[in-house]
């Protein structure tokens, strides 16, 4: 009897076991759609080089939210953002629903296009090697990417093959709004409709949000990569992202990521036009979160590119940088 007992209770045990495992194996399937916001309005300042860019000072986020107005930005706050960023006047929140980090950027300035390209995994040297044994510093690479520019011969400055192209050989959807298309592709987006089932191009703000709401009726396989910045950088413009934030959050499904975070900050004191050298955030959540809260941060964007494509099994292209962090956001 006793041995009878004990057998059971060990076939018992050992299917347990291959339960537990397969609840794992499931629980880890990858997310069919992927949604990730870009905006200016989230910058926090504290960037290591901000001061070479006459943006020591700048803080965006804290002069948004932290101002007389007191915008309702109640989504970003349920999200952990203020965990975070802690900004007098908004109290952060005991059970956040998103997982957050730190990233800094390192792709010099704060032009937009080359905040995308780093998200994505292209960066251009730091130093390259001369016949000589010596080096080159990177204002010359800079300065060969700029020629490459003006030269339009984009694609040398890329990698043999971007992840974009990648997800699209794979037969993954990528659909852009905002300046993103022009950001990997200048000759395409010069011809691109300024609005079609995979890109709305040019077009920033609320109206590229509301396009990516309709494209939440879409039963798409792969990213959504938006940029929503708003020309006109106040708190009201915070509130009204948040408030798109939350009903974009309503239409998600339990197969879908949402990444918020930003290539640059906007503040409207700095004295540099085109954005502002800061660090930025990097929020995720999804209905299948079961817990939020603090994760490390990472020195680039990079990561960004490198978590989606391992989300989809792709492997990261030759020359294309960063690291996943995918085990963070399942």
């Amino acid at each position: 009897m006793d041995e009878q007992y004990s057998r059971v209770h060990r076939d018992a045990g050992q299917e347990a076991v291959r339960e537990s495992g397969r609840r794992l194996k499931y629980s880890r399937i990858r997310y069919r759609r992927i949604f990730l916001i870009v905006t200016d309005l989230l910058g926090m300042g504290g960037a290591p080089d901000a001061p070479e860019y006459g943006d020591a000072a700048a803080d965006t986020v804290t002069r948004l939210a932290g101002s007389r107005e007191k915008p309702d930005i109640r989504n970003l706050r349920n999200l952990g953002l203020f965990n975070m960023k802690r900004i007098p006047g908004v109290d952060p929140i005991t059970y956040m629903m998103g997982r957050y980090m730190p990233l800094s950027r390192k792709s010099e300035g704060t032009d937009l296009a080359a905040g995308f390209r780093e998200l994505m995994g292209i960066l251009p040297e730091e130093e390259t090697e001369t016949p000589a044994g010596n080096t080159v510093p990177e204002a010359s690479v800079r300065n060969t990417v700029l020629e490459a520019l003006a030269e339009k011969s984009v694609p040398e400055i890329f990698p043999a093959k971007t992840i974009p192209e990648a997800m699209k050989e794979a037969g993954l959807d990528f659909l852009t709004a905002g300046s993103v298309c022009e950001a990997f592709n200048a000759a395409e987006s010069a011809d691109c409709a300024s609005e079609s089932a995979d890109c709305l191009c040019r077009t920033r703000g609320m109206e590229a949000m509301d396009w990516v709401l309709d494209r939440m009726k879409q039963d798409f396989h792969g990213l959504c990569f938006a940029d929503v910045g708003e020309p006109e950088v106040t708190p009201a413009a915070l509130e009204r992202f948040d408030r798109a934030l939350g009903k974009l959050m309503r239409e998600m499904n339990h197969n879908d990521l949402l990444l918020v975070t930003a290539v640059r900050g906007d503040d409207p004191a700095s004295p540099e036009k085109d954005g502002s050298r800061e660090r930025v955030p990097l929020v995720a959540w999804s209905p299948r979160f079961r817990t939020g809260g603090p994760l490390p941060g990472a020195s680039t964007l990079a990561i960004v590119g490198a978590t989606i494509c391992d989300n989809f099994g792709l492997a990261l292209p030759e020359g294309a940088v960063g690291t996943s962090r995918w085990d963070d956001f399942w």
